[in-house]
């Protein structure tokens, strides 16, 4: 989700509204990051395959979800793992 949010406010590319600005030396001017600076493409879209073998990417299990939703569904995933010890 703070990919995303990042997009909105401007500070990531690869959102509706322009990327954060880092300054290029080539081209003199401010460039947006790169959402790739925080994960690799197949790991925030997914791997899609009509094989069988298709895996959900960042996108796919935060897109859509509310802040409330995101923030039980890790409330969830830390107690579950905390039973593991």
């Amino acid at each position: 989700m703070a990919i995303r949010e990042g997009q909105e406010r401007g500070e990531i590319s690869g959102g509706t509204h322009g990327g954060a600005r880092n300054f290029s030396r080539e081209t003199g001017s401010l460039e947006p990051e790169s959402v790739t600076k925080y994960g690799t493409k197949a790991e925030l879209n997914g791997v899609k395959s009509n094989k069988g073998a298709s895996r959900l990417g960042i996108y796919d299990l935060t897109d859509n979800v509310s802040d409330a939703q995101f923030e039980e569904a890790v409330a969830e995933a830390k107690a579950a793992a905390l039973e593991l010890h």
